[in-house]
């Protein structure tokens, strides 16, 4: 009867351990989906680079939005163009800045998360343009996360 007792103890405590390591990473694959992919996917169908560049690790994403703010632009829906020139990223795309941004769509196949669950390498398709020039690629979304909010820190092609 006590083996039979322990043996059960033993899985129990087996299940509970496992839950809690499973149970905490599907926790933070729904905030990195919820409260940073949804929110940048819907700033960039709306073409607004305030809201894109608060998505991204405030140590880059700060000083962006700084000269933003020293320079008064509210308007944001001509910067997409000169900032991707900028940033050289999507040349290879072969799609204007603002055609891309505002038909992107993110979906997220898979979560690699480092051990202290502080960072996430998520691997997803990413879709731009629209009818038959709708195009789909793969790309690596780096994510950091800082005082318990989920960031970007860099996108890989």
């Amino acid at each position: 009867m006590k083996k039979t007792a322990r043996r059960i103890a033993v899985i129990l405590l087996a299940l509970l351990i496992a839950a809690s390591m499973f149970g905490c990473e599907a926790t933070e694959k729904s905030k990195i989906k919820r409260e940073l992919l949804a929110p940048f996917e819907s700033a960039c169908h709306n073409l607004d680079v305030r809201a894109m560049v608060e998505c991204f690790n405030p140590s880059v994403g700060e000083p962006i939005l700084l000269v933003m703010n020293t320079l008064g632009i509210e308007d944001t829906s001509g910067v997409l163009d000169r900032i991707v020139d900028l940033l050289d990223n999507f040349g290879e795309l072969g799609v204007k800045a603002d055609a891309f941004f505002s038909s992107l769509s993110i979906k997220a196949k898979a979560y690699e998360f480092n051990e202290d669950q502080d960072r996430c390498h998520v691997t997803a398709v990413i879709g731009y343009g629209t009818g038959e020039e709708r195009k789909e690629t793969t790309a690596v979304l780096k994510c950091v996360k800082r005082a318990d909010k989920w960031y970007l820190n860099g996108i890989g092609f």
